[in-house]
This record gives structure tokens, sequence and C-alpha cells, in this order.
């Protein structure tokens, strides 16, 4: 279990990875600190959680992954970064497609903040 203020978070987020269709494969994320963020599945989430938010953020929030099969990622929050990519992602077999990673076994990922996410910390 983890708590966020939401009057310190700085970026709010959403991922998605190769995991589906019978895993969780569409996240989002929160985060307050440029080292560490909470991510949790994007079911978890409701309209309800959705207006609450962006009452609070003074934003609209509005996810937009739901169709992405491979690794994505964009920012949801704050306004100037908008759809923007949230992470920088680094595929160990980048140079091959979603199938051919999975059967060579290389469909794991490194995952950091783009460099513009990461100057919301600074």
């Amino acid at each position: 279990m983890w708590t966020l203020d939401i009057d310190k978070l700085k970026v709010v987020g959403e991922f998605t990875t190769t995991a589906g269709p019978w895993n969780n494969d569409w996240f989002l994320v929160f985060a307050d600190k440029s080292n560490e963020w909470f991510e949790v599945p994007f079911e978890a989430s409701s309209k309800q959680f959705w207006s609450r938010l962006s009452q609070k953020v003074n934003q609209e929030l509005i996810p937009g992954l739901a169709a992405s099969v491979t690794y994505a990622s964009r920012v949801i929050y704050p306004k100037e970064l908008v759809g923007k990519g949230l992470f920088r992602l680094t595929s160990l077999g980048e140079n091959l497609s979603a199938n051919q990673q999975q059967i060579a076994g290389l469909n794991e990922v490194n995952v950091e903040f783009t460099n513009q996410v990461k100057d919301l910390f600074s």
C-alpha cells in the first residue's frame, strides 16, 4: 500500500507492455520524486477516480493507450507534457518485432523517465 500527497504530485502517466491479453499490460504511474514512482494496473481506476483526480490537479486527465499492444508510454499530467513520452524504454531486443522478442525471450526492458519528465523534478 502507498500514499501520495496530490499537492506534491509531479507527473501522472501510463504505459503498456506486451504482457496482454491474459496478464495486466496497461498501467498508471504516479510520481513525486525523480527516482521513485508508483504504478497500478489501469483496471484499478474508475471514471470517478479520473474525475476526482482531474478536479484536484485542475486539469482533465485522459488516458490514451487503451489499444496499445506494444511497449508505449505517455504523460497524462502535467498539461505541458501531455502526450509526450513518460518513459525511455530500452528493450534488450529493440531491433526485433514484439513476436520475435517473445520467441527469443527478449521482451524485458530497461525503464527510466524521459529527460523531459526528469526536468519536472529539478
